[in-house]
């Protein structure tokens, strides 16, 4: 947590726009058939809490900044593996 810093990253906002990519092509070709109409949890909490925590998500990713990184996509396990589980998440869309 030391080596992170407030600023703005645009591999987060890359993994954040590859993460939402769905949801922009939904929001912007909105399918005949709503599926997705009234899928909504009875529980405020849980939907509300749902709200929160992606927004907040997408917030971290964006804004924290590693103070040692250099380059702008880092290449590393971890970058493979987060790409690797968006290519799933698409995947099983």
């Amino acid at each position: 947590m030391k080596n992170l810093r407030l600023g703005f990253s645009p591999y987060g906002l890359l993994i954040a726009t590859l993460q939402l990519l769905p949801n922009i092509i939904w929001a912007l070709f909105p399918p005949a058939l709503n599926r997705l109409e009234g899928n909504a949890s009875s529980v405020p909490f849980i939907e509300y809490g749902e709200h929160i925590l992606g927004v907040t998500i997408v917030i971290l990713l964006v804004f924290l900044v590693n103070r040692t990184q250099t380059r702008i996509i880092p290449r590393n396990s971890f970058t493979i593996a987060s790409f690797a589980a968006i290519a799933l998440y698409w995947l099983s869309i």
